[in-house]
């Protein structure tokens, strides 16, 4: 009789956490959009230099920085070469979420931006969204747990009933 309150409480907890996953997706979403329009915008003077320069090559500008015989050209690149690795890691984070909601659901278990997940994550605000989607991954999410409880519950009790037979 325990088992089965333990059961639904699971199932309930699961729910829970489940409908959060659409939520969140979407903050991840937002943040990654607002951090790469940040960055973005710091470096169009720079790319407006480039496009002039270096025929819109802004890697060459940053080499051009790190060459120079100018001790400040060469620290300016160290940062200069910061917000374009950046822009770079956003821009590919954005062009990787581009796929299903599954694929995104998965890319943000699996290989999400640690900087983004981590923001996103402190800033989180909990929502009970009731949309079909928010519905179906948190129903998605509590079968999969439950499964697995169910089969790790059937793993043990076989595991007990073997070692307890008598040895002949």
């Amino acid at each position: 009789m325990l088992y089965r309150y333990l059961f639904v409480a699971i199932a309930c907890i699961t729910l829970l956490i489940g409908i959060q996953f659409p939520n969140f997706l979407s903050q991840y979403h937002q943040r990654l959009h607002a951090q790469l329009a940040e960055v973005t915008e710091n470096l169009s003077g720079f790319q407006q230099i480039a496009d002039r320069h270096f025929n819109g090559d802004l890697e060459a500008l940053i080499n051009h920085h790190q060459t120079s015989n100018d001790a400040i050209f060469r620290e300016e690149a160290i940062p200069l070469r910061s917000m374009y690795n950046r822009w770079l890691r956003f821009s590919a984070e954005q062009q990787a979420l581009q796929v299903s909601y599954p694929e995104q659901l998965l890319h943000l278990v699996v290989a999400a931006d640690d900087e983004i997940r981590t923001a996103t994550w402190q800033q989180y605000s909990y929502a009970v969204p009731l949309t079909t989607r928010a519905l179906v991954t948190g129903g998605v999410f509590t079968l999969i747990v439950l499964l697995l409880l169910d089969i790790l519950k059937g793993l043990l009790r076989r595991l007990f009933r073997r070692s307890k037979r008598p040895a002949y």
